[in-house]
Formats: C-alpha cells, structure tokens, sequence
C-alpha cells in the first residue's frame, strides 16, 4: 500500500506507528513484526466488535503489515490527567466496570495462561499458573483489556463520553489480572499517579470482594509478565532484523510463511561454506528447518523434515513430521552443511510447501523447554 503523502502522524509505539488517511486511521507495522500476529489481532477485534466491547472496526488493505481502523475522534485521556483532572482516573474506573460487566462466555477469545506458557518458566510459571486457575475459580473470568491506561482511552470532545483503544493485549482471564496490570503500569511511569489509582480505582475493585493478599499475587504474576515480554518479543522475531540483510547479501530470495518463518529460497544448489555460514549467524533462540532427502540407517530410506538448532560448535537435531523422532541428536556444523547441501534440491510433495530449493529458519519458542536436551544430545539417532 502507497501514501501519497497527505497522511497525518497521530502516534508511535513499540511495534507500529499510527497515520490519519483520507478519514482513517492505519496501524503500520515494523517490517519484522510477525504477520501472524496481525492477523490475530484483526481476528480478535472482530470478535470485540460482536461482543460491544468497542466500536472501532479494521478492515483491509492491500498490506500484510498495514491495518485500516475507524479513527476515534477526540484525545488521549492522558491530556485531561495531565492538566490535573482527577475526573479521568472515574473514567478509568467505569471503562474498567463496563468491559468486565459484558458476558463473554460465549466469545472463543485467547486466555491469559497461553501468555503465561510462551512467556513465563521456572517458579514464576508455576505460580502464575496456579492462582490464574484459583482466580478464575473464585473471581470467574471476562475480557480484561490488559493494558487499560490513560493514552488508551479516547475522550470525546467536551464530554465524558470515551472510546477504548488498542486491545492487542486482551485476554479472557480473572479481572484481578486487568486492576493489576494498570497497577504496575502505574508504579512504573507515574509513583503519583498510582497513589490517586489506589484512591479512586481500586475501591471498585476491593468492593467486588477481592482481597489484599490475592491482589499482591496477581501484581506479581503481572510484574512477571510484563518483564518477559520487553524480551519475548525480540525473541520471536527481532533476530530477523539483523539476520534477513545478510542472507540476501549471500544471493538468496527471502520471503515470509504464513507462520513467520524465513523461506531462504535458491535456485541453484548454495556452497557447503555457504551453509556453515548461515548456521554460524543463527543461535539456540532460531530454528532452522529442512527436508533431508538422504536420511537413512540400516538399508532403509526415510525422507523426513529435520528441525537444527545451533549450539555453537554443533548442532543438535531431531526429525518431524512422518518418521518422527522424540529426541535431540548431535552432528557437527559440517555434516550439518552437507547434508543440507546435498538435499537442496529435494522436496517432498506437501500440501504447505514442497521444500525444494529452500530451507526455512524461524524463532524457537521453546528453546527453554528444551535447553537439556540440546546440552544432552549424543551422535547416535534412534533407529
């Protein structure tokens, strides 16, 4: 999709930066922002607009990477909180009141425990796990917006009257977890603010019969949340700022899988000190994915996907897809390489993508998961 210049800037966050077009509003994405990810939010926000969560409605553009939204006439309710206007923290307090009166049984939305098992490990996905279930047995569960403060609220010109923006972080989870989220937004911009939150929000929220004890929990499970996602982020997808240059320098076609992987394409088959190249860029945070042609042992001949995770020095391996294998293994860069090489031109006939001439090279999400196996894995595969 092309400007022709007559956009207006309205704001910038971490991931995308906002314009006024012709009477809209366009949410352009960074260029490595995942596009599943997209997706996935205009997807929710159809579901929010079924359910009366919000009236602002996307729609489509000729770019993966570039929303259409209805623009929210008015000003951020930060501006009024700025100028002294405590009325804004009650309107606040009934934006929070109205989103988690609304039914949402019947609305199939993302939980907050799929956060909490991508994001979170060790102690702190134990304990986030165990009171996210005991919450919901106690306090049930809504659509909690998850990131409700005051420059997601649009005020509407000389009114109270307000629109809520920017659900990307809605979850179907206990409203605990909403209170508790804007409480470290609080704690961590505004030490003031968050005194007068204590004093004209949370009463509402201590009525609804939420104790001390349970809302001290649910702000650490949040402190633990919003830490791992300034990282998960440039986890999932950052690398690829650095990586895509390079490999197109090496003379290869790059394009994005619908799941956000790297499609490394070539024509013609890359050099074995190509290969040990690309593997010398990537780390145990990516995923390289191949289909090795020649896989064999005992006579038989097996063609099967092959996931590679870098180790430094090696790289430990397992098989997916048919032929299947629940272990990691061990090869050197350098085998690693040629067999890569000599299955270049190979492909399976599959209903996603044959794998002929390319290899795919993703984010590996579950690189903590898999951490020892990776350190444990010997030379000898399963037969």
């Amino acid at each position: 999709m092309e400007f022709d210049g007559t956009q207006k800037f309205i704001g910038k966050g971490a991931q995308a930066e906002v314009v006024l077009y012709h009477g809209y509003a366009y949410k352009i994405y960074q260029q490595f922002y995942p596009t599943q990810w997209i997706l996935s939010e205009v997807r929710n926000q159809e579901k929010l607009n079924k359910g009366g969560y919000t009236p602002v409605k996307f729609y489509d553009t000729d770019d993966k990477r570039i929303i259409k939204m209805d623009y929210v006439e008015g000003e951020p309710l930060e501006v009024r909180a700025k100028n002294g206007d405590l009325k804004a923290f009650d309107i606040l307090a009934d934006a929070f009141k109205t989103i988690h009166e609304k039914p949402c049984r019947d609305i199939p939305y993302d939980r907050l425990n799929g956060d909490i098992s991508f994001m979170l490990k060790g102690e702190e996905k134990e304990l986030a796990y165990k009171f996210e279930g005991i919450f919901t047995k106690k306090y049930g569960e809504c659509i909690c917006h998850r990131d409700l403060h005051f420059l997601n609220i649009m005020a509407a010109p000389g009114s109270d009257d307000y629109t809520v923006i920017d659900w990307v972080n809605a979850r179907k989870t206990p409203f605990i977890f909403d209170y508790a989220r804007t409480y470290v937004i609080f704690d961590e911009f505004s030490k003031e603010g968050l005194e007068i939150y204590k004093q004209r929000v949370l009463p509402q929220m201590w009525a609804q019969g939420v104790t001390e004890e349970d809302f001290e929990m649910a702000v650490k499970v949040c402190l633990a949340l919003r830490k791992a996602e300034k990282t998960f982020g440039q986890k999932i997808f950052g690398y690829k700022k650095d990586l895509m240059p390079k490999l197109e320098e090496m003379g290869f076609t790059l394009s994005e899988m619908w799941r956000d992987e790297i499609r490394v394409y070539s024509d013609t088959v890359p050099s074995k000190e190509t290969i040990k190249k690309i593997l010398s860029l990537l780390t145990c945070e990516q995923e390289l994915q191949f289909w090795d042609k020649f896989y064999g042992k005992q006579g038989r001949e097996i063609s099967r996907y092959v996931d590679v995770i870098v180790m430094g020095d090696y790289v430990a391996y397992h098989f997916s897809g048919h032929g299947w294998s629940s272990g990691y293994y061990r090869m050197s860069i350098d085998e690693m390489a040629d067999l890569i090489v000599k299955s270049w031109e190979y492909g399976a006939n599959l209903s996603d993508y044959s794998f002929k001439n390319f290899i795919l090279i993703g984010a590996n999400q579950t690189s903590d998961w898999y951490m020892d196996d990776y350190l444990k894995a010997g030379y000898e595969p399963a037969t």
